[in-house]
């Protein structure tokens, strides 16, 4: 079921299109080749999650978390926008004479190797977007031996290709589909701007995990990639043997050039990382001052009180210790586990949890919000998060007053009603009970563990 949601999931979309327009051209073709491209788009699923299910045992990778590596961000951006600029025209996605050179009929060829490679990109697109029930499968999947858990992986894998291998195997279905005509080609051009888009969204984490200057530096990389495409694609269409040489050539300099100059000249990938780990450090510092220098009013019951504006949800950023301290305190918690790369949480943001109805109950319960920020890598989180038995985000706990180790975990999927119901079942902070026994060494050294 949840590889089957997965497909209706913001990041999959654009590319799930790509494989409708594949169905749309090839609905003449005899049932046998259908049946072959519905095949290789589901291998190209299969292919990936069996890969994904040796990375989750052998190296503790979770669901999602490839995307906080820059590099892979930077990749995957630049793959996507080549698929964009192949349905403007600007190049073929396979060259012709070289499928002919391997003796394979181009119009073949070309169709088995971008369904594969579709169902790869579109099972990657997904990780980034951990859909309703993954959390809590994929989680549960480490609980089994590596054989069960690696069916757990295969039967999302199974959930996700399924109506495309029913869809291919009863071509009379593509009845419905329209008939290629004009159409098509206005329809590349929308699909090409809905993939533009997804570019937007998976360089959307660049700015959290490089800063502003390495954003700058990746639209440089995503120019650079544009640019090389454009020669390749002059080189496609190129009847002089020697002018292909050349573009291709200008090609090749061009894509290692947009790398080189940007994360080479200017700045390192890894360097704007420590860069932006350092800067976090040189906050958690100054937090940590504010804790010690407040140390008097906690102990004295006067937490630092959440404020309500009336446009936003006022954030506290998440701290193991201070949601302890204002659970023990008597306020209701609620923790929002997410990251700029995962479309459900920002789907749920919008949509279920920064919304007025939210809000003025947070304000009537007095409720305390935490933000807890997974764009990056973070091993502390990344243990929380499995202590809940899971291992990716979204993830939403709300604690009820002086209730620490039993919190409600909300599903992946909100509403505004879920979450108005687990709110009201918290009930409201309750101000007037104790507060927790703290001492400042206590506190200044469990955020030196930290």
């Amino acid at each position: 079921l949840g590889g089957m949601i997965l497909n209706l999931m913001p990041c999959v979309l654009p590319v799930i299109s790509l494989k409708i327009l594949s169905y749309v051209k090839q609905a003449n073709n005899d049932r046998g080749r259908i049946f072959a491209l519905g095949l290789s788009y589901c291998a190209g699923i299969l292919v990936f999650f069996g890969i994904i299910s040796t990375l989750y045992y052998t190296s503790g990778q979770a669901w999602g978390e490839h995307f906080q590596d820059p590099h892979v961000v930077l990749i995957l951006a630049a793959i996507i926008m080549a698929f964009a600029l192949s349905l403007f025209g600007v190049f073929a996605v396979f060259a012709p004479k070289v499928v002919n050179q391997l003796g394979v009929k181009a119009e073949e060829s070309e169709g088995l190797h971008s369904a594969f490679f579709t169902g790869v990109l579109a099972t990657i697109l997904g990780t980034a977007c951990t859909g309703p029930f993954m959390s809590f499968a994929l989680g549960a999947a480490r609980e089994f031996s590596e054989f069960k858990g690696a069916m757990i992986f295969m039967c999302v894998g199974v959930g996700m290709m399924l109506p495309f291998l029913i869809l291919s195997a009863n071509p009379a279905w593509l009845k419905f589909v329209p008939k290629p005509g004009k159409w098509m080609g206005t329809f590349e051009a929308v699909m090409g701007f809905i993939l533009l888009g997804t570019v937007v969204w998976i360089v959307n984490p660049i700015r959290t995990q490089l800063g502003d200057f390495g954003l700058l530096l990746a639209l440089m990389f995503l120019l650079g990639v544009a640019v090389a495409v454009w020669l390749r694609g002059k080189a496609q269409f190129s009847t002089s043997t020697a002018r292909r040489v050349q573009l291709n050539i200008a090609a090749l300099v061009m894509i290692v050039g947009a790398w080189l100059v940007p994360f080479r000249a200017f700045a390192t990938v890894d360097g704007l990382l420590l860069e932006a780990e350092a800067d976090d450090k040189h906050q958690a510092i100054g937090k940590l001052v504010e804790r010690i220098g407040g140390l008097k009013k906690i102990l004295k019951d006067q937490l630092p009180p959440p404020s309500y504006p009336d446009d936003r949800i006022d954030w506290f950023d998440y701290d193991p210790q201070f949601v302890e301290l204002y659970v023990a305190s008597g306020y209701t918690v609620f923790v929002d586990f997410t990251a700029d790369w995962c479309a459900t949480c920002k789907t749920n943001l919008k949509t279920s949890i920064d919304i007025q109805a939210t809000r003025d109950l947070m304000r009537e319960l007095r409720v305390v919000p935490f933000e807890a920020d997974y764009t990056r890598r973070n091993p502390e989180m990344k243990k929380i998060l499995k202590s809940y038995g899971r291992l990716g985000v979204p993830l939403y706990l709300v604690f009820s007053p002086e209730k620490l180790d039993d919190p409600q975990i909300l599903n992946d999927l909100l509403t505004p009603g879920a979450v108005e119901e687990a709110l009201r079942k918290a009930g409201p902070s309750q101000l007037d009970t104790k507060v927790a026994t703290a001492t400042p060494d206590a506190l200044v050294d469990s955020n030196a563990r930290d």
